[in-house]
């Protein structure tokens, strides 16, 4: 899962392929990856926005990004549980990560 306030990260991954490779190879491959099955990609809507500001608020204090409070607000709408992250965050929020933190 992913979501679209995530797509910075593609979009300067892509940007920066496309400088590398070549503009034809970046959206081949980006039109591989959104076409993906193995890759859902939700949209908040307002009320999973709102919902995300409150997380932001309650975090605060552990410097949570927006988009991490976004995605923290998807994954409960969708029942998700677990993160394939490395940000402690997730944790903090409750979810489970994988890895696992020691």
């Amino acid at each position: 899962m992913t979501h679209n306030a995530r797509s910075v990260k593609p979009i300067e991954t892509f940007a920066l392929l496309g400088r590398l490779a070549g503009n034809d190879f970046a959206a081949d491959r980006a039109r591989n990856i959104y076409a993906s099955p193995s890759l859902t990609i939700l949209r908040p809507d307002t009320a999973t926005e709102m919902r995300a500001l409150e997380f932001f608020t309650k975090f605060a204090d552990k410097t949570v990004s927006f988009a991490d409070a976004i995605s923290f607000a998807l994954m409960r709408k969708e029942r998700i549980r677990r993160a394939f992250t490395v940000d402690r965050h997730f944790s903090d929020a409750g979810f489970q990560v994988c890895p696992e933190e020691h």
